[in-house]
């Protein structure tokens, strides 16, 4: 009994298991979970950085923690590494061929987190549409689109393609709202719509909004009202808001926007 740890599990081919080895394994596995979660509460208790970089700095400590535990397992166990590798080395590379897409997704999360550039919490624009980043993977992302829909989408788009990163911009984006009047009704327009902006909760006091005429039209005069403000996720609904509170103050204040219209003139030949 005094030897119960050298008990063997398994002994196939001159290769041994015993008790000791399957504890230390199980043990170094119970090391590592302990390790991440102190690494993390740690990071959850620093005001220094965001969650994005929080993020970050947590994936990569635990995908290398990982590898070290996986690598120091098969020590213990007395298994080579270097033999699985060398022996599977033909099949490795007919993977490998086969993979190269996955492979480029990998690397590329690897330097999207290393780089910090795109992080959990920043909102971008792939294509024509505004998405915030829920998760960075070492292979894909998640984002939520502003239809509340999640899509997964490989990391490698992100090194290939042009990425406008909302989050990275200045503290504040512009924004602008555009209508068409008549000329009679331009001046009060103007100020209407510099009233509704300035009183509006999402909008920045700085830089101060203001209303410019945009350009002349056979039926109109195309005006534009340009703002900024801290929103960059959901900056339709805003749009949306104020949009609604120039009609109803137009309304109230009679003034019609202008519409494309025809003249048809029907002449009587006799």
């Amino acid at each position: 009994m005094e030897d119960w740890h050298n008990f063997e599990l398994l002994n196939f081919g001159g290769y041994t298991l015993t008790i000791f080895e399957v504890i230390s394994v199980f043990i170094l596995a119970i090391a590592c979970r302990v390790i991440l979660w102190l690494i993390k509460r740690g990071l959850n208790n620093l005001k220094k950085i965001d969650d994005g970089q929080r993020f970050t700095i947590y994936t990569i400590v635990k995908y290398f923690l990982w590898v070290f535990f996986i690598s120091a397992g098969l020590k213990i166990l007395g298994i080579d590494a270097s033999v699985l590798i060398a022996g599977s080395a033909a099949l490795l590379v007919g993977i490998g061929l086969g993979l190269q897409a996955l492979f480029y997704d990998f690397i590329s999360g690897v330097i999207i987190l290393a780089e910090g550039i795109i992080k959990v919490g920043h909102v971008i624009q792939i294509g024509d549409k505004r998405v915030e980043i829920l998760a960075i993977r070492f292979r894909t992302s998640i984002v939520k689109t502003r239809d509340e829909k999640e899509i997964i989408i490989p990391n490698s788009y992100f090194t290939k393609n042009e990425i406008i990163n909302w989050s990275n911009q200045k503290n504040t984006n512009r924004h602008f709202v555009a209508v068409d009047v008549s000329d009679k009704d331009v001046e009060q327009a103007m100020q209407l719509m510099l009233a509704i902006v300035k009183t509006h909760q999402k909008v920045t006091k700085l830089p101060e909004p203001y209303v410019r005429i945009e350009e002349f039209t056979n039926y109109s005069v195309s005006l534009k009202l340009l703002f900024w403000s801290e929103e960059v996720f959901a900056v339709g609904r805003m749009l949306g808001e104020i949009r609604l509170l120039v009609l109803k103050s137009f309304q109230e204040n009679n003034i019609v926007m202008a519409v494309p219209h025809q003249h048809i003139i029907i002449k009587n030949k006799s």
